[in-house]
């Protein structure tokens, strides 16, 4: 923890900061310098976490005549 109170990646040019130590462990396991390895096959667009690309697809497709499966 940093003495503001978050919690800091430490690896070299990040800078993200975490209120919350989980927080901090999510974005090095899946996010910090990873590909984004889920996408959409309508748009194509790319998330680090399939929760975003569900959240995605329902916000984004779910009204379109492609039929989705989550």
């Amino acid at each position: 923890m940093s003495h503001d109170g978050f919690f800091k990646c430490p690896r070299d040019n990040c800078g993200k900061r975490y209120k919350y130590k989980p927080g901090l462990y999510r974005h090095l396991r899946y996010e910090c310098q990873k590909t984004r390895q889920f996408f959409c096959y309508i748009c194509l667009k790319r998330f680090y976490q399939k929760v975003h690309l569900q959240s995605h697809m329902v916000a984004r497709h779910l009204s379109s005549d492609f039929s989705i499966t989550l």
